[in-house]
């Protein structure tokens, strides 16, 4: 391992071990092998773009994102996040993985080595 792939795993570990909290994810539909839900480590973020409105105006959107290691979903059998899926926070509050109003698409990877989901979400209503 580099010196700089080194210094990323430390700043990711210091990173969540500031901000990261445990989240349960819930698959919209259950693995052919009956998975319907997992429990992930996770960073809360948010992603702020901006977008033309209807009338020409310029908008800002932002949406909460979730941070989560794609060996992770490996580890349990997920390929990758799926549109409808939910997440909910150590708060309860509840969260469906959705793609934000700039037309990107529901997740992404968040660094070129495609370590981490950035996956894009709306709040659930109660």
């Amino acid at each position: 391992m580099g010196i700089f792939e080194n210094a990323a795993t430390v700043i990711h570990g210091t990173l969540y071990g500031a901000t990261g909290e445990t989240v349960t994810y819930d698959l919209n539909t259950p693995l052919s092998g009956g998975l319907s839900s997992a429990t992930f480590d996770a960073i809360q973020a948010e992603s702020r773009q901006s977008v033309l409105n209807d009338r020409g105006q310029l908008t800002k959107v932002k949406t909460k994102d979730f941070l989560i290691k794609v060996s992770q979903f490996d580890d349990v059998g997920i390929t990758q996040p799926r549109r409808d899926d939910i997440i909910t926070a150590e708060d309860g509050q509840k969260w469906q993985v959705a793609s934000p109003a700039t037309g990107l698409d529901y997740f992404e990877y968040s660094d070129h080595k495609q370590v981490l989901f950035r996956i894009h979400t709306k709040k659930v209503k109660a």
